[in-house]
C-alpha cells in the first residue's frame, strides 16, 4: 500500500484522519446501524414493559436485535477497511502495521469496544428519560453503573484520539489500527 514502508516494526502511513472526519463519519454510521432501531425498539420496550405478559420476550428479543445490529455493521465494513460513513468522507481504516484493510478478527474487537460506547450512551438515555420506579434494584444498579463506566470510558477513549500523534482512539490502539484520509 502507497505510503507504508516495511523496514520498521511499525508502518507510518500518512495522513491520519482528523476528529471531525471521524465523528461526522461516525454519526452518519451510528444514524445507519443503531439509533433507528433503537428508537423503534424503545417505543415497542415502553409499550410492553409494564405488562406481564411474554411481551419481556419481544422486549428481548429487540433489545438483541438492536445489539447485534451495530456489531454486524461495523464488523462488516470495519473488516473491508470501510464503513458508509467512512466513504462519504473518504477515510480508511487500516493495519497500524501492515497497512491493510484490518481483517474481522481486528474489526470485532474495535466493534465491540465502539458497541460499549453507543449502548451505554443508549441505556443512559433511557434511564434518564424515565420515570423512575420506587426503587432501583441491585441489578438496575449494575447495568447504570455499568453504562455510565461505558461511556466515560468511550468518551476518554476518544478524547485520547486529540492527544495522539496518530489520532487513535482508545479501540484503534487495541485493536491495532489506524484511521486514514484517502
Amino acid at each position: 500500500m502507497e505510503g507504508f514502508s516495511n523496514s520498521s516494526e511499525e508502518a507510518q502511513p500518512g495522513p491520519y484522519a482528523g476528529f471531525w472526519a471521524r465523528f461526522t463519519a461516525s454519526l452518519i454510521d451510528w444514524g445507519i446501524c443503531f439509533f433507528a432501531p433503537a428508537l423503534i425498539s424503545s417505543f415497542a420496550f415502553a409499550a410492553i414493559s409494564g405488562s406481564e405478559d411474554p411481551g419481556r420476550i419481544l422486549a428481548s428479543l429487540l433489545i438483541l436485535i438492536v445489539l447485534a445490529c451495530p456489531l454486524g455493521y461495523f464488523t462488516y465494513f470495519g473488516a473491508r477497511g470501510q464503513s458508509l460513513g467512512m466513504k462519504v468522507l473518504r477515510i480508511q481504516i487500516v493495519g497500524a502495521k501492515t497497512g491493510k484493510t484490518p481483517g474481522v478478527a481486528r474489526a470485532l474487537v474495535r466493534s465491540a469496544l465502539a458497541l460499549v460506547l453507543g449502548a451505554s450512551v443508549f441505556v443512559l438515555a433511557v434511564v434518564g428519560f424515565s420515570d423512575a420506579p420506587a426503587g432501583y434494584s441491585a441489578a438496575d444498579l449494575v447495568g447504570i453503573y455499568g453504562a455510565v463506566a461505558g461511556f466515560v470510558g468511550g468518551i476518554l477513549g476518544h478524547v485520547w484520539m486529540l492527544l495522539d500523534r496518530r489520532n487513535q482512539t482508545l479501540q484503534d490502539k487495541v485493536s491495532g489500527v489506524v484511521v486514514l484520509r484517502r
